[in-house]
């Protein structure tokens, strides 16, 4: 109820472009409202900016780093920023200079304790506090009692069809079990620059009848509930918002150890951690779960359990802890910092 949207002027942004848009109108609004908090999303403009606005209007500063430690290391090399993604090779001057925007911050808000424990390791003295995000578990509620052996897809990757993904690979992987003699049904939701290469190669790898690509769809759930396993082979994340939606409807996950990934899913327990992104690992985990229903149905339930602590209610508790203790000091010790 206490939430309200706003957006930059559409003529200003067809004057100036998005970018000053956004900041004329931020910079206005704060003039407007006087906040108490400022949070910017990813370094550096936009951190910079609330950084900025904050300081002119006696606000606090927050900088929420959603895609993590890539952000600063190299000097944003490993991230997707639209400029610093494309340095060429790693900065240390950038980086260093990231680190130090880091200590006129107020709070660092992470979406998982990765990325705290790689904030808190720079010493930067500003609080490190992960937060995360919340979804929506009334779309993503679980499969009724039938199961999922009646499923239509045992495998299913949901994202953006870009290079970072590597949705390449989980055609290999489709591949790879093809020849290994266990053949898998595998729908692929997302749309991006690269999903026509995707498909020529699910040709060259003759697994086309195997993949079906939805491209983006707006009940992205009802996929879901079809699928036996959900499966992504990032080579870098956060806390992806898609693998929490396939956890919550009761569907154990295979995926790449990296970015947050860690704090949701336990290899053995909920799904499978793969390191390196080893395609060998990704088969045999694979296998282990199709071929045995009854883990696969345990494996289920508790990812569904593990994912409900990502469900909005629990993130609003979190959220209000948070935030409450960037407002009441920011000079407490980083230890304090930790809501999970």
């Amino acid at each position: 109820a206490k939430l309200e949207y706003v957006t930059h002027s559409a003529r200003l942004s067809a004057w100036f472009g998005d970018g000053v848009a956004r900041v004329i109108g931020a910079w206005r609004l704060a003039r407007t409202i006087q906040p108490d908090l400022v949070i910017g999303y990813h370094l550096p403009w936009n951190g910079l900016m609330a950084l900025l606005i904050a300081r002119r209007s006696a606000a606090k500063a927050a900088y929420f780093s959603v895609g993590g430690p890539p952000e600063l290391i190299g000097g944003g090399i490993y991230s997707e920023h639209a400029l610093f993604s494309r340095l060429g090779r790693e900065s240390s001057y950038i980086e260093g200079r990231f680190i130090n925007l880091l200590r006129e911050f107020d709070a660092i808000l992470t979406m998982g304790t990765r990325s705290r424990d790689f904030f808190l390791s720079l010493e930067v003295d500003t609080p490190a506090i992960p937060v995360a995000v919340g979804i929506n578990d009334t779309r993503f509620s679980s499969r009724d009692s039938t199961g999922r052996d009646d499923a239509e897809f045992d495998l299913v990757s949901v994202g953006r069809l870009s290079a970072i993904k590597q949705t390449d690979e989980f055609l290999k992987i489709v591949a790879a079990l093809e020849q290994e003699g266990r053949p898998v049904d595998a729908a692929v939701v997302g749309d991006g620059d690269q999903r026509e290469s995707l498909q020529a190669l699910a040709r060259k790898l003759n697994i086309s009848d195997r993949v079906r690509f939805f491209g983006w769809v707006d009940d992205v759930e009802g996929i879901l509930k079809r699928s036996k396993v959900f499966m992504m082979t990032s080579a870098s994340e956060g806390l992806p918002h898609s693998l929490i939606e396939a956890m919550l409807t009761g569907m154990p996950a295979v995926v790449p150890n990296v970015g947050e990934i860690g704090d949701l899913v336990v290899s053995g327990m909920n799904g499978y951690l793969i390191m390196d992104n080893d395609t060998q690992s990704f088969v045999s985990d694979t296998r282990s779960l199709l071929d045995n229903p009854e883990n696969l149905e345990q494996f289920g339930e508790a990812a569904r359990r593990s994912a409900l602590h990502y469900t909005v209610d629990e993130r609003v508790l979190v959220w209000n802890d948070a935030l409450d203790r960037i407002m009441k000091s920011s000079a407490q010790s980083q230890s304090a910092y930790d809501p999970e």
